[in-house]
């Protein structure tokens, strides 16, 4: 099969894992339809992002085990359940309409998703060669990233109603149908695929696999240069020899650590723990964000404005958000390769989208108190969001290393889950006490006005500060340790004296 064929199977793939995102489209005509409390429409919410996030390592698994081909299959199965049970609940044509079952539902349809995109990397990791995976790994991920938007358009343009809102029920089985036809069209696609050679060999090392050095290189040529060997600092060569720097890389098992790293020992090891704090304080507010956009937007809206806006307005940001991910997962890709070929961590590049996150969250709390200013919000929100994904797993790979890199990502990838599930139930219980208290004082149903969201944003801009906070000691803790175990492999190597 021809690498465009797979390459576009792979991007219609990722349309479909990535349905998810677009929940605010909807989650507010839950509330009103099924008299949903805002707390339990963002724990249906949350409840996606279990299926998608927990179920990581267990469907990454699977898709090794039995091959991308079955994990399609898995994938169609799962969410034309999850998306036909979410809508006949809507419908209120099931047993119960409770919240319970549909957040049961929107979990089968994470893990559904969680499924198509594990099959769709497992199959670009295994069809193409090491110097083409770049571009074939970005574009289907940058598609990813428009999911969402690719969606809600279709949805605006096919499924609103004569009034101005948008079809909940049909539009869930459309999703049902066309996700499940997506992934088993790939599923019998994938079956005919032939793998790369080195992966049928399982030889050809990868490009960025951990390397161990046995045995330390000849320096019998070696210029000694002590002022730059007695200082070492990111950018200092590890060796010198005729010249030519010998790249870091070659040893960087003994810099970043064991290589087979995994399972506990790599749950315990407090760089590693760090580093999930941050990404748990990063994405949680994200996802708040994404999952919470449509009340916020309710809660900002004149009463008096017809419901043909409102919904307008809902699609707007959904697609915005969608955008400005794919945006920054391109984004990040480039910044942090431009900082890696200049021997800064990407941990820098990691460290910038969280300070844009950071921004999105103070605007949130100070700045955004009617509708017009809420695109400042959705476009710095969506912008890091897409950001911090992009660098993240780059960063897993590189510091605990590749051989492990599956498992390991699997167990970082838990902290969107728990910081979005967090973050969520905080802005739900913030907003229905304040409508709560709104009521009480004789006003309109449900709740109004920027104080609905006030505290959240509150909320989670400490939360990104504390991320940031840790980011930052873990750079110069890395960098720190970097530079001892260089002047240690310089001294074995003759190049540096033991005692300096």
């Amino acid at each position: 099969m021809k690498a465009p064929i797979v390459i576009t199977l792979c991007c219609l793939n990722m349309v479909t894992a990535g349905t998810l995102y677009m929940f605010s489209l909807y989650g507010q005509q839950f509330s009103e339809k099924l008299h949903y409390t805002q707390t339990q429409t963002n724990f249906v919410a949350v409840a996606g992002n279990y299926g998608m996030y927990l179920s990581g390592p267990v469907w990454g698994w699977a898709v090794d085990v039995l091959g991308p081909q079955k994990g399609c299959l898995l994938a169609a199965i799962f969410m034309s359940i999850g998306y036909i049970a979410m809508a006949l609940t809507y419908n209120q044509s099931l047993f119960s309409d409770s919240f319970g079952f549909m957040s049961i539902y929107f979990a089968v349809v994470g893990m559904g998703s969680t499924c198509s995109y594990m099959s769709t990397i497992s199959t670009l990791a295994k069809t193409f060669t090491n110097n083409s995976r770049g571009v074939a790994f970005g574009v289907p991920i940058a598609i990813y990233g428009l999911s969402a938007f690719i969606w809600t358009t279709v949805g605006h343009f096919f499924f609103v109603s004569a009034s101005g809102t948008l079809n909940i029920y049909p539009f869930l089985l459309f999703l049902a149908v066309a996700t499940s036809a997506i992934n088993l069209n790939s599923a019998i696609a994938f079956g005919n695929l032939t793998f790369s050679a080195e992966d049928q060999k399982g030889k050809a090392p990868e490009p960025d696999a951990v390397v161990v050095v046995a045995q330390a290189p000849s320096v019998s040529r070696a210029k000694p240069q002590t002022s730059r060997a007695s200082t070492p600092t990111e950018s200092t060569p590890l060796v010198i020899e005729d010249e030519i720097y010998v790249q870091e890389d070659l040893v960087v098992a003994q810099i970043y650590g064991d290589p087979d790293m995994s399972g506990f020992a790599f749950l315990k090891h407090s760089e590693v723990m760090a580093f999930i704090l941050s990404f748990i304080f990063f994405s949680g507010p994200g996802l708040m964000i994404i999952n919470s956009v449509g009340a916020i937007i309710s809660s900002l809206y004149n009463i008096t404005d017809d419901a043909t806006s409102l919904a307008s307005l809902q699609s707007t940001h959904v697609s915005i958000i969608s955008i400005m991910s794919c945006t920054g997962r391109v984004g990040a890709g480039v910044v942090s390769d431009f900082l890696k070929h200049r021997h800064i961590s990407r941990l820098w590049s990691y460290l910038a989208f969280g300070a844009v996150m950071f921004v999105g969250q103070c605007l949130g709390a100070v700045f955004v108190d009617r509708v017009e200013r809420l695109p400042w919000l959705t476009v710095l929100v969506g912008l890091a969001y897409g950001g911090v994904f992009s660098v993240a797993p780059t960063i897993t790979a590189e510091f605990w290393g590749t051989r492990r890199f599956a498992s390991n990502w699997g167990w970082v990838s838990w902290a969107p889950a728990f910081g979005g599930l967090v973050c969520n139930l905080a802005f739900g219980a913030f907003y229905d006490e304040e409508g709560r208290r709104q009521r009480s004082s004789g006003g309109f149903s449900g709740c109004h006005g920027a104080t609905c969201f006030r505290n959240p944003f509150i909320f989670t801009t400490c939360a990104v500060l504390a991320g940031l906070v840790i980011t930052v000691a873990l750079s110069f803790s890395r960098r720190r340790r970097k530079a001892a175990i260089k002047r240690e492999r310089l001294a074995k190597l003759g190049i540096l004296a033991a005692d300096t």
